[in-house]
């Protein structure tokens, strides 16, 4: 089994800007999906893996609008797409929310255990 089809736990890290991550959360990859939450928010999408590269869609609800949105505003939910690069146990690159081309945040994902 290719060891992206296995399940796993990360911790996921994002930031304003590319200096300093913060806002950790937990994101499962499972056979293809994605479930993962915050304070802030919780989310449900699918990613592939092809070539050292992952791409992502998820959607996105806030629970908890005492929580600042780190895109500045008080959408209760949207869609976003992912890119980026897998190495070591890592997933590094950027997201974007449907609808806003060209704004873009950074986004970490550092893998802390196989689940069973």
């Amino acid at each position: 089994m290719e060891p992206w089809r296995r399940s796993k736990a990360y911790m996921l890290r994002n930031s304003q800007t590319s200096r300093q991550f913060r806002n950790g959360g937990v994101a499962v990859l499972d056979t293809n999906r994605i479930y993962g939450g915050d304070s802030g928010n919780y989310y449900v999408g699918n990613f592939s893996v092809k070539d050292g590269t992952i791409t992502a869609t998820a959607n996105v609800v806030r629970h908890n609008m005492q929580i600042p949105s780190i895109w500045g505003d008080n959408s209760p939910g949207f869609s976003l797409t992912m890119q980026g690069t897998v190495h070591d146990g890592v997933m590094q690159g950027w997201m974007e929310r449907v609808g806003t081309p060209g704004r873009r945040l950074p986004i970490r994902l550092t893998w802390k255990v196989a689940l069973p």
